[in-house]
């Protein structure tokens, strides 16, 4: 755990890739919903938000565009890798 989390903290790129491949709504489901392991749940969560600290100060100034255009009924011009994930986990709301 450690070792991949020092790895997510060095490299924007692998963080990028961590996020992205959450941003989908049935391994959110699995990974968090249907996971009956909590030790697992913590381990996963603890390492996206390690990635999403790491993207956010790249990312943040594309991310309020992205809700402008969201706002204004657009399609997102600025989609950012955080957004999507933001938008999917919020998509999972009841």
């Amino acid at each position: 755990m450690k070792y991949i989390r020092t790895y997510i903290n060095d490299d924007e790129t692998c963080a990028r890739w961590l996020i992205s491949e959450f941003v989908n709504s049935e391994v959110l489901t699995e990974c968090f919903l249907e996971n009956t392991i909590t030790f697992m749940r913590q381990i996963l969560a603890g390492l996206l938000y390690c990635a999403m600290l790491k993207v956010w100060e790249s990312d943040r100034r594309l991310l309020k565009k992205n809700w402008d255009d969201i706002s204004k009924k657009q399609q997102p011009t600025q989609a950012t890798v955080l957004g999507n994930f933001i938008l999917c986990l919020l998509s999972k709301l009841p």
